[in-house]
């Protein structure tokens, strides 16, 4: 170690987004990682580094207070479906309460957990035009195997031509082994109409 190295900026703080971006993934300090987490200027790097925090207190402190550019990054690392679903519930930043839910819908999935259902359409209630909400309540109504008819057969055929509208997106959102329910899901409910 030379006399200046010791004034070097550590590469983490460089201000390349490349240097700073590597220098992240190969971190594991965890108070260093604390702070790239809620200082850098970049949402990527921000997002990368809180991946990589253990600490749940810290992240969840970060998911429901910190400044409108962090909380987003601290949602995407959250893995506590109650916390996930007190800020989807009470938030008052549309954005965040949004991808609380949405964080929260794609956890009890992968968990198989029985709460997807209620979360799915609670999701859906709440912002009945976004996508992720849209595709919660069609995977909750094509998992409990709910019938196509009576009053949610209109609500199923509005959410479906939602999806078709945004279809793009919606293939990012959904499940790939769905993409033949929705199908046919779209024909059953043009069919009855």
């Amino acid at each position: 170690m030379g006399l200046f190295d010791r004034f070097k900026t550590p590469d983490w703080k460089n201000n390349n987004y490349d240097i700073r971006l590597n220098a992240v993934k190969e971190l594991n300090d965890q108070e260093i990682l604390k702070d790239v987490a809620i200082h850098d200027a970049s949402p990527f790097i921000r997002t990368v580094a809180m991946s990589k925090i253990n600490d749940e207190k810290f992240i969840i402190d970060l998911a429901e207070n910190g400044f409108t550019s962090q909380r987003p990054s601290a949602i995407n690392a959250l893995e506590n479906p109650e916390a996930l679903l007190r800020i989807a519930r009470n938030d008052k930043d549309e954005y965040c309460s949004k991808k609380a839910y949405a964080r929260c819908f794609k956890i009890s999935v992968e968990k198989d957990s029985s709460d997807y259902s209620e979360i799915g359409q609670e999701f859906y209630k709440k912002f009945p035009e976004d996508i992720r909400a849209i595709s919660a309540m069609l995977y909750t109504a094509y998992k409990e195997k709910i019938p196509l008819t009576g009053e949610y057969m209109y609500e199923y055929k509005n959410a479906y031509d939602k999806m078709l509208l945004n279809s793009s997106s919606a293939m990012n959102v959904i499940d790939m082994e769905l993409q033949d329910w929705y199908l046919d899901l779209g024909n059953s409910t043009y069919k009855k109409l």
